[in-house]
């Protein structure tokens, strides 16, 4: 198959692009002619990587996968008009690749950005081909109910918008169930949405820990090492988790907490450890993607944290994750939801909810106490994400979906139906009866989270 993907961040960009990287890279393994259309990496500083500029459009062969790079408008996290012009311009940029090319069998579009939906609707309809929407986020539903917005007079009819976008797309695939049901709540076919989760190479990412890393944690001597990696934006709440860790009854525990990444609310951090005087809590910023599993070995304990909210998508599993678990650390989770859920059903960690500062004091005097059944908690993480995290199932089944896509396609042309959705009534029934036998399944299962 040929395939076109369209994706605003990629790495070597850090945040939310290792699964479009990671199901790309697979694909192509597999045989399939795959080519991404991306924006010039700038992402979280906003300013232009060395190794491509700022204007230039790039044409590169990564890992068997073509990636074209095109030009955009750079904006860093913390410039929220200058990243709203970059999406809009990059969807400006990347049209006329996306459309002077062999015609594509099928397009993906990895949102958010919300703008690459509309960019992969125009595509779809000028080449004729089925669009999948890969929702890595349910936006902009999501950030409305995050920031309390949904009382608001546009919520509602902002979201009714882009569901009814989402709609026009052939299949939706979201990353947690979670999503799924929040969609169908609102209206969306619930047959023509897949969850197909996030997953992991545990062995791979065991060797890539084994390997020396440039970047080495900060460790004081007879102190436990709590590690968060990841997005330092409103839903990880990462400000009151600092809040709680200078609280006396936290700051008494001989354990120091490390935080790594960027965000909206990164200067907000700097500004309470620098305030508040916190030696134990200490911001590293963003590292590369390939740092991650290394540095993630030289932590005690990881910490996953999330806003407190009654949010349906509360405490939703992201790659980062994933990774924790790979890691063969315990868990420390910060918050309430599926995240909070999976883990006390695994017992690879400890939990206390958002806010609650005592239960936090508890969960860490837990991990400090017994030394040992912590490091059994990190190897039962470890075991389970050997077993239901298995990278290579989700490409399986985004194979199998994108296959049955076009197989459904090549037969509705057959029959004279054009480019239409193959699920709409009007074709539906008919292609059933006369589709082969041969065929290949839609590959839709339950979710492996």
């Amino acid at each position: 198959m040929r395939l076109l993907f369209l994706v605003q961040n990629y790495p070597p960009e850090r945040g939310p692009v290792r699964y479009t990287r990671d199901l790309a890279v697979a694909l192509a393994a597999r045989g399939h002619d795959v080519t991404v259309v991306t924006g010039l990496p700038h992402y979280p500083s906003g300013t232009p990587d060395p190794a491509f500029g700022a204007w230039k459009p790039a044409i590169r062969d990564e890992d068997g996968v073509r990636v074209i790079r095109t030009p955009l408008v750079m904006g860093s996290n913390h410039q929220l008009l200058r990243r709203v012009i970059g999406f809009f311009s990059f969807v400006a940029s990347a049209l006329p690749w996306s459309l002077f090319r062999r015609r594509p069998d099928a397009v993906i579009a990895s949102l958010p950005p919300l703008p690459v939906g509309p960019l992969g609707l125009v595509v779809r309809g000028l080449r004729r081909t089925r669009l999948v929407m890969l929702l890595r986020d349910v936006e902009p539903q999501g950030t409305i109910e995050l920031r309390g917005y949904s009382r608001r007079a546009w919520a509602d009819p902002l979201i009714r918008c882009f569901t009814w976008m989402y709609a026009r797309a052939d299949r939706i695939v979201v990353v947690h169930a979670s999503q799924e049901r929040a969609l169908v709540a609102r209206g969306f076919p619930a047959d023509r949405v897949e969850t197909i989760p996030h997953g992991i190479d545990v062995e791979r990412f065991a060797r890539d820990a084994a390997r020396p890393g440039a970047i080495r944690l900060p460790r004081r001597e007879g102190r436990a090492l709590a590690l968060f990696v990841g997005s330092l934006g409103e839903a990880q709440a990462i400000p009151s988790l600092i809040e709680a860790f200078a609280d006396e009854r936290v700051r008494s525990l001989r354990v120091d907490l490390v935080l790594v990444g960027d965000g909206e609310h990164a200067n907000l951090c700097r500004r309470l450890v620098a305030e508040r005087g916190l030696d134990h809590v200490t911001l590293l910023g963003a590292i590369p993607l390939d740092a991650v599993p290394a540095v993630l070995a030289q932590a005690d304990w990881v910490v996953a944290s999330y806003k407190r909210t009654e949010l349906p998508m509360a405490g939703m599993i992201g790659s980062k994750f994933y990774e924790y678990f790979a890691s063969g650390k315990p868990l420390v989770v910060w918050g309430d939801g599926v995240a909070t859920d999976l883990v006390r059903s695994v017992g690879n960690g400890v939990t206390c909810s958002s806010g609650d500062i005592a239960g936090l004091r508890d969960a860490l005097a837990t991990l400090l106490a017994d030394p040992d059944a912590a490091r059994r908690m990190g190897e039962r993480g470890r075991e389970h994400a050997r077993r239901e995290f298995r990278i290579a199932a989700r490409h399986d089944r985004w194979e199998a979906l994108l296959r049955d896509l076009v197989a459904g396609d090549t037969e509705a042309r057959r029959l004279g139906f054009g480019w239409k959705p193959v699920a709409a009534e009007a074709t539906g029934a008919r292609l059933a009866e006369v589709r082969p036998a041969s065929a290949p399944p839609s590959g839709r299962t339950s979710s492996q989270a």
